[in-house]
């Protein structure tokens, strides 16, 4: 039996359809890029972070707590010697001349 207007409309479908798979492949690639683009973002903001307090944290460990100015060297040998003082550094300003 034949309706009326009845067409061959299979070969439309299918080049819609895979127009349509395409379209959805295209946009799918952006998605994942955009996603991969936000967490390496993110990630690389908290690296930053983690990487200036761990800088901190070095420079406060390499940095004088307290400091001696015009010394004798017999003052310098008993800091030496004095357990409460861990590690004992020359200081030397080699640019301390102001324009």
């Amino acid at each position: 039996m034949t309706w009326p207007f009845e067409n061959d409309t299979s070969c439309i479908v299918k080049r819609i359809s895979n127009r349509s798979i395409s379209v959805n492949r295209k946009r799918n690639i952006f998605i994942v890029l955009t996603i991969a683009l936000a967490s390496a973002l993110l990630s690389a903001i908290v690296l930053y972070g983690f990487g200036v307090m761990q800088e901190t944290q070095n420079r406060n460990q390499k940095t004088a707590q307290i400091m001696y100015h015009a010394i004798s060297e017999g003052q310098g040998q008993e800091l030496y010697k004095q357990e409460e003082i861990a590690w004992v550094g020359e200081f030397f300003d080699a640019f301390s001349e102001q324009v």
